[in-house]
């Protein structure tokens, strides 16, 4: 990681709104999309490089990955503080509106236009995670060894219809593998 990050310093109101309005906006998968446009591109608070790097950490620990993301940028950026606001300002509009919902099916039954606009919301899900696994990949893929690994992948899950702990089971050690570094000989 870069030394730039570490001595750059955020506001954590600044870190709040902008999370806030994240949280707000987005939808889904491409929510990941969204952050990585603000943090990146926007506000210009690390290098996609670093977002990268942050992304495959949150990627492994429990939890929601755009939830731990949000909390790692606030760290980095504002410090503790950063932390606690982007969390709480990324989970405040989704789970409004969750228990606004569940109030709401809590007095009869839902009417028929609510599932399909669920269905709705999740094409839309679908679409913009399809776009963020575009735009990050584009920088992830950059040659065939990188490439013939999502093709493993996509082919245990997708065709053969592997479960994803079986999945991880064999594609841990084969991408580890395939990606192992050369090793010099004198």
């Amino acid at each position: 990681m870069s030394q730039t990050v570490k001595t750059r310093t955020v506001s954590p109101l600044k870190v709040f709104t902008t999370f806030l309005i994240l949280g707000a906006t987005s939808i889904g998968g491409g929510m990941m999309a969204h952050i990585r446009e603000a943090v990146v591109v926007r506000e210009g608070w690390m290098s996609d490089e670093e977002f990268l790097e942050c992304y495959g950490l949150c990627q492994t620990l429990p939890g929601l990955n755009t939830t731990n993301l949000s909390v790692l940028i606030g760290d980095r950026v504002a410090g503790g503080w950063g932390a606690l606001a982007a969390m709480l300002a990324v989970m405040a509009p989704g789970g409004g509106i969750v228990l606004g919902l569940a109030t709401y099916f809590l007095n009869g039954p839902a009417p028929a236009w609510t599932f399909a606009g669920l269905k709705g919301v999740a094409a839309v899900s679908v679409a913009l995670l399809f776009t963020a696994a575009l735009k990050v990949g584009r920088k992830l893929f950059g040659n065939s060894v990188d490439l013939q690994i999502v093709l493993l992948t996509f082919l245990c899950v997708g065709v053969f219809h592997l479960s994803l702990p079986l999945t991880l089971g064999i594609m841990l050690p084969v991408s580890l593998w395939m990606k192992r570094p050369e090793v010099a000989v004198c």
